[in-house]
């Protein structure tokens, strides 16, 4: 077939070929390329993702489990001494015992301090919280500023755990 073609023409058909054979081994690399990006980022973010269930993992583990969780007596005893340790002043600490559902109660502290330093209330809220100095959580925070030219505010705030039911009946 391509005996019947003139010198002119044949070099069309193959410089035509040529192109063609190029641009469809470019589309396929393009292709590929592509590909092989998207596993990339797929890659990259598989990564992160273990990284992230690695630190809840860990976050789980910290957790108090029902067994470990402090009676209402051992709770205040340890909000006590954090805060003995800390210098904070509080003005009350008041705790109660509620039902939550059948076979669990909820112990919860609420704790006022007057005129502290913000810097002190942080680092025993990161005590409580990230440290698990306590198996316990702060529930609610209020933070109020009695005096405008002054850097001390007055702070509320309810710490709770959830543990297993000590008596079955009503408190």
């Amino acid at each position: 077939m391509l005996e019947k073609l003139n010198d002119r023409e044949r070099m069309f058909v193959f410089v035509g070929g040529l192109v063609a054979v190029a641009a469809v081994l470019i589309m396929g690399i393009m292709t590929i390329l592509g590909h092989r990006s998207a596993l990339r980022a797929d890659v990259q973010k598989a990564r992160q993702d273990l990284q992230k269930i690695r630190e809840m993992g860990t976050l789980i583990q910290r957790l108090p489990s029902g067994s470990q969780a402090p009676t209402e007596e051992q709770l205040k005893n340890q909000l006590r001494q954090m805060i003995e340790s800390q210098g904070l002043q509080r003005s009350s600490m008041n705790s109660n015992v509620t039902q939550v559902n059948k076979g669990q109660e909820k112990v919860q502290v609420d704790i006022s301090f007057n005129s502290e330093k913000l810097v002190d209330i942080f680092q025993f809220l990161y005590q409580v919280e990230v440290s698990g100095a306590v198996s316990a959580r702060v529930e609610d925070l209020q933070i109020t500023r009695p005096y405008a030219e002054k850097e001390v505010y007055d702070v509320r705030l309810k710490i709770a755990v959830q543990r297993p039911s000590q008596g079955g009946g009503d408190r």
